[in-house]
């Protein structure tokens, strides 16, 4: 289903609040002379990945979530066979039916991009599964790697995880996070309208 105007209008205004403050925070961390180069460079391209996500979602006219998804592969396929990581990814026919509003197919990619982009920095994963279904709970996406688990609560930085959650629940879904020592999944169901 292609994405509509007032609909991209409405998911670009929030898609830009983004843009704007990935840069904003990368500054920050530069102007303050802490970070090391690899930090930099990481700021750097999570800024682009964002810039790029956008694109991938409101750059055509005749865009849609299936389109954008595979957009989104196309990107990070890349940047995981450099880590050392095997893809799988499967759509299923179902999946390929599903067409959230505008502003909820925006948080099922950045769900994506984010997941993978966590496996990529810290999962040590020589394998990635991404699966998308349909099953009478409603429309279900899965990404699993065979990594080394997340750290302990109390370990863990940044705000990845927690802003997988916040994003399911837009599209009126649920994630959950599940690790051990011998991998992470992040499986989030939403309606499949």
């Amino acid at each position: 289903r292609p994405l509509r105007t007032d609909g991209r209008d409405r998911a670009a205004r929030g898609q830009h609040g983004g843009l704007g403050a990935q840069p904003v925070s990368s500054l920050i961390v530069v102007e303050r002379g802490t970070a090391q180069p690899s930090d930099v460079a990481r700021l750097l391209r999570e800024s682009i990945d964002e810039m790029r996500l956008a694109i991938d979602a409101f750059g055509q006219p005749e865009t849609d979530l299936q389109g954008a998804l595979a957009n989104l592969r196309y990107r990070m396929e890349p940047r995981l066979r450099a880590a050392g990581i095997v893809l799988d990814w499967s759509i299923d026919e179902a999946f390929a039916q599903v067409s959230p509003d505008d502003a909820s197919s925006l948080q099922v990619l950045r769900i994506v991009q984010e997941a993978m982009s966590n496996a990529i920095r810290h999962s040590r994963a020589t394998r990635l599964s991404v699966r998308f279904d349909v099953d009478r709970g409603g429309a279900h996406l899965s990404i699993t790697d065979d990594g080394m688990g997340l750290p302990l609560p109390g370990d863990r930085q940044g705000r990845g995880l927690d802003g997988i959650r916040r994003r399911a629940h837009t599209p009126g879904g649920d994630a959950q996070i599940d690790s051990t020592s011998t991998g992470t999944t992040v499986s989030v169901r939403f309606p499949a309208h």
